[in-house]
């Protein structure tokens, strides 16, 4: 009853969005690209864990390089031809920058994404990846990381 309570207080507007959801439930695949990325951000903030445990933890620097690698090598990753694809492909997923010009978006990745923390750069990276490039990602970014080490991530 807290929550319809809640409700209420909100304005008209609001509350007709929240409601319409209540009728028309989201799609299988936002829900499942939701559970999984849920679930591989889970391992990759594991792989961080475990390489700022090797590279002394206890070092904000050791800390921020360990950031800076991963975010190095989703750049990487992303990065398969030349700058102008990745704009084209990539970061057209994002839905404020799927109508705007490359320039634009070159512009706005620099005024707003690269001023933002790592680890929010990290996340915004892995939100727009697809299920399968995450788990990709995962796959490749392992065996770099322990060579010797085979593991598939089945989720």
């Amino acid at each position: 009853m807290d929550l319809q309570k809640n409700i209420q207080n909100l304005p008209t507007d609001i509350q007709n969005i929240i409601i319409s959801y209540t009728y028309s439930p989201q799609k299988r695949e936002l829900l499942d690209d939701i559970i999984t990325y849920k679930q591989s951000l889970e391992v990759l903030i594991d792989f961080i864990d475990e390489l700022e445990i090797q590279n002394n933890y206890y070092f904000v620097s050791a800390k921020d390089q360990t950031h800076n690698e991963i975010l190095n090598y989703l750049f990487y990753y992303i990065c398969d031809d030349s700058m102008n694809s990745v704009i084209n492909i990539f970061w057209k997923r994002y839905f404020m920058y799927e109508n705007m010009h490359n320039k634009t978006v070159s512009y706005l990745l620099f005024r707003t994404f690269y001023q933002r923390t790592i680890d929010s750069q990290i996340r915004i990276i892995w939100g727009l990846l697809l299920p399968e490039e995450r788990y990709n990602f995962l796959d490749c970014y392992s065996r770099d990381l322990y060579e010797d080490d085979e593991e598939e991530y089945d989720f």
